[in-house]
Order: C-alpha cells, then sequence, then structure tokens
C-alpha cells in the first residue's frame, strides 16, 4: 500500500530546506510517496524551458528537483509531479489567454481557471510541458494529470450551452484520456483526480489504466468510489474529510487531530463510503488555500504527530 503525502507548493511556497525537511519527516513514518502540487492557479513552480513566462519567481531549479529526488530515493520515497489541468490554471492563462473557454471567462469568476480542451494548440501544449515534467521527474513511474474542480459543478446548467458541450464529461474525459495515451508511451502511468468523471455519463469510460486520486463526494452527481473499482481503476484514499490539512482551515475545513485520525481507516473514503477491502494508497494532503495563515515552520511541526499517527495505519 503506497502511504503519500500530497504537498501545494504551488499556493505556499516552501524553501527547499523544508522539502527535505519533509521528506526525512516522510521517511521516519514510513511514507512511500511525495506528490508535489506546483501548479495551480497562483503560480507554476518548477523551472521550465519550454514555458519560461509560465514560471512564477520563487520556483524550485532543476538542480534543486533532481536533488529532491536523489534525497527521497534514499529514503525509498518517489517524487510524483502533478500538472493539473484543464482547471486551476488562471496563472497559465494569464501568460497563454488564448487557450481560455471563452473571452468571456475572463470576468466570469468560477470559470477564469478553466481551459478549453477542444483547442488542439492548448493540448500540443500540455503535452509540450508533460515532456519536459517527465524528464526532469525522471525517477517518477507517475504522472498526477490534474482534473478537478474544472468548473462549478453546481451551476453547470446555468452555463451558456457552448461552454456546458466544452465541458461535459466527454470533452473532460476525451482529454484526459488523450494525456494519459501521452504520458504512458513514455512507460509512466496516470493519475487523475475523481470529482469531475462518471458524473452524468457513466459510459463515458476513462481508460481503465488511469489511476483515481479519490479525494471528494461533496456533490451527489459525483461518482461513488464504488463506481471506479467497478469501472477497473487503481482507486487512492485522498479523503478530505479526514487528510486534508488546508491552511487557515479554508473552504469549510478543519486541521486533522490525533482523535479523527485514530477513527480513520483505510477503507473510508470521503462522505463516509466504507469498502470492505484496504484501498492501493492512502494520502495525506497539505493545502495552501490561505498561505499565510502558518509559516512553513508550523506546518511542519503541526502535522508531525499527525503523519506518525497515520504510520500506525
Amino acid at each position: 500500500m503506497q502511504r503519500g503525502v500530497v504537498l501545494d507548493c504551488a499556493r505556499k511556497w516552501y524553501t527547499p530546506d523544508f522539502i527535505f525537511s519533509l521528506l526525512e519527516l516522510m521517511g521516519q513514518t514510513k511514507c512511500t510517496h511525495l506528490q508535489l502540487h506546483f501548479s495551480d492557479n497562483e503560480g507554476y513552480r518548477i523551472e521550465s524551458d519550454v514555458c519560461k513566462k509560465l514560471v512564477s519567481a520563487k520556483h524550485y531549479t532543476k538542480h534543486e528537483i533532481q536533488q529532491f529526488q536523489e534525497f527521497a530515493r534514499a529514503r525509498k520515497i518517489t517524487i510524483i509531479p502533478e500538472f493539473d489541468s484543464p482547471g486551476h490554471l488562471r496563472h497559465f492563462l494569464t501568460v497563454y489567454p488564448q487557450y481560455r473557454l471563452s473571452e468571456e471567462t475572463a470576468s466570469m469568476i468560477p470559470l477564469a481557471h478553466a481551459a478549453d480542451v477542444t483547442h488542439p494548440d492548448f493540448v500540443e501544449h500540455v503535452k509540450e510541458l508533460l515532456t519536459e515534467i517527465m524528464e526532469l521527474f525522471d525517477a517518477s513511474p507517475i504522472v498526477h494529470l490534474g482534473g478537478d474542480e474544472v468548473v462549478d459543478w453546481t451551476n453547470l446548467a446555468s452555463l451558456p450551452s457552448t461552454i456546458q458541450e466544452k465541458v461535459s464529461s466527454k470533452r473532460q474525459v476525451d482529454y484526459l484520456n488523450t494525456l494519459a495515451r501521452f504520458v504512458e508511451k513514455q512507460g509512466k502511468v496516470a493519475r487523475i483526480w475523481n470529482d469531475g468523471c462518471y458524473r452524468e455519463d457513466t459510459d463515458c469510460l476513462l481508460k481503465p489504466s488511469i489511476e483515481i486520486a479519490y479525494w471528494t463526494r461533496w456533490q451527489a452527481e459525483m461518482a461513488p468510489v464504488e463506481t471506479f473499482l467497478d469501472k477497473g481503476h487503481r482507486v487512492f484514499n485522498y479523503n478530505d474529510n479526514a487528510l486534508y490539512f488546508v491552511l487557515g482551515e479554508a473552504a469549510g475545513y478543519n486541521y486533522p487531530t490525533i482523535e479523527r485520525l485514530q477513527a480513520f481507516t483505510p477503507q473510508t473514503f470521503a462522505q463516509n463510503q466504507k469498502l470492505t477491502t484496504p484501498p492501493a494508497g492512502i494520502y495525506f494532503s497539505i493545502w495552501g488555500d490561505r498561505p499565510e495563515a502558518l509559516t512553513q515552520e508550523q506546518v511542519l511541526q503541526q502535522i508531525t504527530p499527525l503523519l506518525y499517527e497515520l504510520a500506525k495505519k
């Protein structure tokens, strides 16, 4: 079973020294994977020769990424890169506004971070970035492709029909399948978030080889975890009710506690969905919604006892 940590270093910048300290803690608590969420609405935190304008002022150099991987490998930890698309791209779309869903989305806040997956140049641009990412994170057999929160699902019916068609299950699944085939040709495994798939159309099939990071089912239309298992996907438990450490306790989240983790079982998914068999792994996520809420030293201090408690699971 994989035992992982997700670090949102896109919204909150963490120094290289913090990354090394986190990896040391992960080694002590027998974690096996660190997922680096380095791209989001607020920035792109790794060096890039493909899109130099995309790179945030504070970022990790290619040399630092290699150092992270060497340090992780010595502790039997794999670093998974996550480039989240076609949502969570507001920073990307300020550099490349031609890939927005439409010109109107620049002022429509719920859509301002989403790209048009039907734009062939956008897909090719993402492939260029993924090629660079896969070469940089050469030690990882997994690439996380994102796929979450493309639009505000609760207001989907109120969107213009042209946009509804572009964010339909079929369009999103076609896009994710295209990227999955691309990374698989490079010998990698594709992983995505669960919330946008098998919603209104369970016949709109994802490639079964795509792994699922199942984090939430806050909306009834989101497919239950059993759907992904029935479709043949390997499923990982990122339970946002138990395993989300959201800075500033934003979006209604509370910091995990020892008591809550003691009550948690690996078979318990978001919204209390229970499986009879263990998942392929569990991931504890550190999200930077309110980056100034805690210093990086406070983050490390607060998560340390939580990771030790999870190690008992």
